[in-house]
């Protein structure tokens, strides 16, 4: 469940270049603007400070941008950033209240709030990132920003309650490490917590469950049987495979994400919180690629 720890500045081929190098990026998944962007870091990287253990590993630098969050649009969210010269950025470890609800007028409120206070954050001077190695489908490059403090973004928007933590294949560490103030949030009933319908849910999904469907969940279930299947294992935590949610671990060389081992005949009865989006034609499954996505209650 822990990010690996990180020895050395560069230990990893960081996404920050020095200006010289920085075309090389687009010989990878970078649009010309994320380069130029790139390029704008870049320029304080003599001022480069550790990274955190365990969550983009590489440097953090100063920004020398200006970032905004993004307006609500398909495939945009609260914790999506765009800089003057439009490279986009994505909150690493946080998911978007919009994608964690399905009444939209909530949701709405809750983005809303996230945005406002990443406004307030982003207009504060001595902003830095740490980047991740690669963009994902919509061009946003995965990104761990500290204010002039040095306090966390992502670590600021959980403890208010204004999202919630979600663990992602390209930025491991990320995600677990907002674990403890999402659990003092939600226990305080801050921010989203305070709406029932973002509380984790059951074994079995009430009302219309294919609105579930596309929706980022956190379920609390016991393990009610294991099936191993043709290149994935079926980890159900009910009886009923169309009401009942099922966790879904690809074998080895069919993840997209890192290979994570399901559990064992013997964890059967044994309870888990599980994290995802909520796919699957005919059951409703949560692809498991990430071990952050998985977290035992208990021995």
């Amino acid at each position: 469940m822990r990010g690996g720890e990180v020895s050395g500045r560069w230990k990893r081929r960081s996404w920050f270049q020095p200006p010289g190098r920085v075309s090389r990026l687009a010989d990878r998944h970078a649009s010309p603007r994320a380069v130029a962007l790139a390029a704008v870091l870049a320029v304080g990287i003599g001022a480069a400070l550790p990274a955190a253990a365990g969550c983009l590993d590489g440097v953090t630098v100063p920004i020398e941008a200006s970032l905004e969050a993004e307006a609500a649009a398909p495939g945009t969210t609260a914790t999506t950033l765009r800089s003057a010269d439009g490279a986009r950025l994505r909150l690493a470890g946080v998911a978007e209240p919009l994608a964690a609800l399905g009444r939209q007028a909530a949701a709405s409120d809750a983005v809303g709030a996230a945005r406002a206070a990443l406004a307030r954050w982003l207009a504060a001077p001595g902003l830095a990132a740490a980047i991740g190695q690669a963009a994902d489908r919509h061009g946003r490059w995965p990104a761990r920003l500290s204010d002039g403090d040095g306090r966390d973004l992502a670590t600021r928007l959980v403890e208010a309650g204004l999202a919630p933590a979600r663990p992602t294949a390209d930025a491991p560490g990320c995600a677990a490490r907002l674990y403890p103030a999402e659990a003092a949030a939600r226990a305080a009933r801050r921010g989203i917590w305070a709406d029932a319908a973002f509380w984790p849910l059951a074994a079995r999904a009430e009302g219309d469950a294919d609105s579930r469907r596309g929706a980022y969940v956190l379920i609390e279930a016991r393990i009610h049987s294991i099936r191993r299947g043709d290149g994935v294992t079926f980890v159900n935590f009910g009886a009923d495979f169309r009401r009942d949610f099922t966790a879904l671990f690809p074998h080895k060389g069919r993840n997209r994400g890192a290979f994570v081992e399901p559990p064992h005949s013997r964890d059967i009865g044994r309870e888990v919180r599980v994290r995802g989006v909520v796919g699957g034609a005919n059951a409703l499954s949560v692809r498991i690629e990430s071990p952050e996505q998985w977290e035992w209650s208990g021995p």
